[in-house]
């Protein structure tokens, strides 16, 4: 027997909060109403698209035929330099190079990352040209936050004040992902791991250890299932 849980919001829409029903529209404002929504609609994405395509022009150095979502969004605590994108490249989603760090992010010709990815960067992530990142895949080249609980009070209060604490030792280690290799949904890979050319990560995996080309692995730790051609 299996539990579900529910994956609705609980916030002031809730039911429990007294949110608010609504009963049939009259008809004769549904066509208004049609129009409007899809006028507000389109007046939107081109908002976000104008917003997000000005956060890459400033923080990235990119080829040819970049393409972005209208969520997608970039942070770099450093130059443009240290984000490079190749020709052809789809993001969908964050790409962060922290403050704390040296880091750089390297994305290889016709890399694809898919809605609500992150990529956190404060050492080196590299992934090779080809590379299908799906939805919802975290990359962390770093521990985010100090080993040590002083200075994560310290990094923590900055963060909370609007502004971050560059001297901050946060452990990291380089991520390199091979060309051709594609990366299932909700994975999370973390640092100092390779991952072989034309490899497969299964949905949902978290890979801590190195994969091999041409290997399928999957699970918490991913574990090789079997070797792919």
């Amino acid at each position: 027997m299996s539990l579900e849980v529910s994956t609705l919001p609980i916030d002031r829409e809730h039911a429990f909060a007294t949110g608010p029903v609504t009963r049939e529209v009259d008809a004769r404002l549904g066509w208004f109403l049609r129009w409007l929504g899809a006028a507000v609609s389109r007046l939107l994405d081109r908002y976000r698209s104008h917003v997000c395509w000005r956060a890459f022009a400033r923080n990235v150095t990119a080829g040819d035929g970049l393409a972005l979502g209208t969520r997608a969004w970039c942070e770099n605590g450093g130059s443009p330099a240290d984000i490079r994108l190749g020709k052809n490249v789809v993001c969908r989603g964050v790409l962060r190079r922290e403050a704390f760090g040296s880091g750089a992010i390297d994305l290889g010709d016709d890399v694809y990352i898919g809605d609500d990815c992150i990529i956190s960067c404060a050492n080196r992530v590299t992934i090779g040209p080809g590379t299908l990142v799906a939805h919802g895949v975290q990359i962390f080249d770093n521990d985010t936050h100090s080993l040590d609980a002083e200075a994560r009070r310290r990094h923590w209060n900055a963060i909370r004040e609007g502004g971050h604490v560059s001297d901050v030792e946060v452990p990291g280690a380089p991520i390199e992902i091979g060309a051709g290799a594609w990366i299932g949904f909700g994975s999370i890979i973390l640092k100092g791991v390779t991952l072989g050319d034309e490899c497969i990560v299964a949905a949902g995996s978290v890979v801590t250890s190195n994969v091999a080309p041409r290997t399928l692995v999957a699970g918490n730790p991913a574990r090789e299932v079997r070797a792919i051609g």
